[in-house]
Order: structure tokens, then sequence, then C-alpha cells
């Protein structure tokens, strides 16, 4: 689970952030008795809930593994919104680099698939064969290939917008909804810009993000690569977490990052740990609006929220995201490889699978709606080597 320390109430010029309420029981890792997950923080909090077990619809809903629970480990250690530290998802396993992001998990994914090496984030990196079984991501493959051996699940459908805040109200007006050829020239700018007169800093999420990824590539800038005036922290800065932004915002000056809609309804809802401070001074913006120039919002009402399926759908904007595993684990034919309780795990007309997008309260679909996301667009199941 998520654990994020709250904001501090402050700020003598300009608007103040309050105190995030966060409920904080005792954290540890968990510990897996059969699969371990690790990767995207954008599906996190939905696969904790399965994984652990939720009454968030109103039915008792957990996912097993046969009888064994399964491990979901943190994208970020909790209390921090910066990438580092270890895990040690199996028993007898090698603690190693914690994977925050999307492209971390596939990447430690393949090592423990090819039975070698994984390090990152100053982490030194050791083998971590069998170590890793699944890797969540919010982004699809780079380049697929018909008979890769990763096979790319569907999850859920989710979209990505942006999380602001400004110093004022008339700076937070200005930055409230950015097109995607202002947000180009922002995070392609080697020094911040300005708009009305309001000077924009911008943030960005780490670089095994599959939400960065994606967010930049919908505004055009590609290579997962901004300007130099964009804030990464060193590319450690977690993904979908408001306390990125300084408790301190000046008049005159906006802060905005890219924020994954579904956590934002999550979070907003109560049902993920919250970082969006009570006040209601950080925002979700949208870049997108309709043919009579009328911004069209990510989420909709108030609470609880819920996925704008306008928003959603758009075609730059809107995404699918996957739960990751070796193909040969999931395919019948492989008989040397073949696990069948995995292959149950991600397999989308099971209502106890992970992957399975059925509206029923009773099933992991319908915990998934309470958790911002819908129902994929295309149910097929993608191919690679590589994230």
């Amino acid at each position: 689970m998520k654990i994020k320390r709250p904001l501090v109430l402050g700020v003598a010029a300009g608007i103040i952030l309050s105190t995030v309420a966060v409920v904080t029981p005792a954290f540890a890792d968990p510990v897996s008795n059969s699969y371990a997950i690790v990767g995207s923080d954008t599906l996190q909090s939905a696969v904790d809930a399965l994984t652990n077990g939720t009454d968030a619809t109103g039915a008792r809903v957990r996912i097993l593994a046969g009888s064994a629970s399964i491990g979901n480990f943190d994208a970020f250690a909790p209390g921090y919104n910066v990438a580092g530290g270890t895990i040690q998802t199996k028993p007898a396993g090698n603690a190693f680099a914690r994977p925050s992001g999307s492209g971390a998990g596939v990447d430690a994914l393949v090592a423990s698939i090819n039975n070698t090496t994984y390090g990152a984030n100053g982490v030194a990196a050791v083998n971590v064969g069998g170590l890793v079984d699944i890797a969540r991501s919010s982004a699809p493959p780079a380049s697929p290939k018909a008979n890769g051996i990763l096979a790319w699940v569907p999850f859920g459908r989710d979209a990505v917008a942006y999380a602001y805040v400004g110093g004022s109200e008339a700076d937070a007006t200005n930055v409230a909804n950015l097109s995607a050829s202002q947000l180009n020239a922002i995070y392609g700018a080697s020094s911040d810009q300005v708009i009305n007169g309001t000077t924009i800093k911008a943030y960005l999420p780490q670089s095994g993000s599959g939400t960065r990824k994606f967010f930049l590539g919908a505004i055009g800038i590609s290579n997962n690569t901004a300007g130099t005036a964009v804030y990464t922290n060193s590319n450690t800065l977690a993904e979908n977490d408001a306390t990125v932004f300084p408790t301190s915002i000046p008049s005159g000056t906006a802060y905005i990052v890219p924020f994954s809609a579904a956590n934002w309804v999550s979070q907003k809802n109560g049902v993920a740990p919250n970082t969006i401070p009570a006040s209601g001074a950080v925002r979700l913006g949208t870049p997108l609006k309709d043919g009579s120039d009328n911004p069209i919002p990510a989420v909709t009402g108030t609470s609880p929220l819920a996925p704008n399926p306008t928003y959603y759908s758009n075609s730059t904007f809107g995404r699918d995201t996957y739960l990751v595993v070796e193909a040969a684990r999931i395919d019948s034919t492989n008989t040397a490889k073949y696990d069948a309780t995995l292959a149950k795990l991600l397999d989308p007309s099971r209502p106890s699978s992970l992957v399975n997008m059925s509206t029923s309260a009773s099933s992991a679909g319908g915990v998934k709606r309470v958790y911002g996301f819908l129902t994929v667009s295309d149910t097929t199941v993608l191919r690679s080597d590589t994230k």
C-alpha cells in the first residue's frame, strides 16, 4: 500500500496547501506465497485492493493464486515521493532495487525470465532470476513483436491529464485548460514559460514512468526526454503524487505535473491513499475541448468522482493499461513452462482474474471501476521482447 507523508500547512504569500488526511496503518512489503508483481504506480492501488482484499464495491473481493496470496510491491517506498530502496519478493530470494514505474517493472521481469541481474536508482544490480512474475504497465510496448517473450494482457482503460496548483486563483485559472500545444511548449522548454503573467513550473515523473512516457508522447515530445526547465528530481520523482508540489506557492506562479485520471478518482474517492490536499488547492486540468471550445474534464461528479467516458475514449489522452507476464507461462501449448494458476489470473473471462472487466460488484472488474478504470478499448494481448 502506498502511504505518503502529509503536506505541511503553510505559506505566507500565495496559496495555502492544507494538510492531507492520510490513513497510515503499519506498513510492510507483502509476503508472497506465490507470485510477485512490480512496476507501475498507476495500477498499484487497484492491484493492491485485488490482492489484499477489498470491500470497496460493497462485496468482499480478493484474488488469490489458488489458495496462496499474491505479493504486489509498491513502486515507491512508503513515505517517499522519489524512487529508491530495495524489495525482497520471495522468501529465499535476493533483495533488489525496487522497480519504480512501468518501464522498470518490465525490465525487472525480463531479467527474472532471463535469470540475469537488475539494478536501479543507485542500487547495485543482483541476480533476480525467478523473483518477478508480473509487471504492471501503464503504457504498451514500444516495439511489439508477434512472437515476443512477453505477453501484455489489457488490465483497464485509464486516461492522462495533469494536476495543477496556482499561487492565486488567477494563476490557477491560467493553467486549468492548457492545450496540447501549450503543454508541448512548456515541457520542451529550456526556461520556465509564462502564460498571462503566470510563470509555470513543470514537473515530470521519473524516467521509468509509463505515465511520463505516455504524456510526453501525447503532447508531441518524443524519446521520453523533456526540456531542461522541467523538474524531475534527477529522474526520481514519483508519479500520481500531489506531495511533489512545494507547500509554498507564491502569487504569479503555478505548478503542473502529469496525473493519471484513474488515480485521481481513486484518491479523491478515498479508496486509495490520498496525496491530494483537502483544501482543493490542487486540481485536475484538462487539455481537451469539444467543438464549442468547452473543456472536456477527465473526471465527472463530486463525491464520488467517476471517469468521464468521453475523455477516456480520446485517442490522444486515453490509454489502455496492462499486466505483463512471460508469454510461455500462460500458453497451454508450451508444456515446458505453462503455469495453469498464473494463466487463470490473466484470463479476462474469469471473475476472479486480475484482468477481468465485468461490472459485477463481486468481480475484479467491479473493483477496478471503483478505482477509476473503464473497460479497455482493445482486448488484444500484445507481445514484445522488451518494454
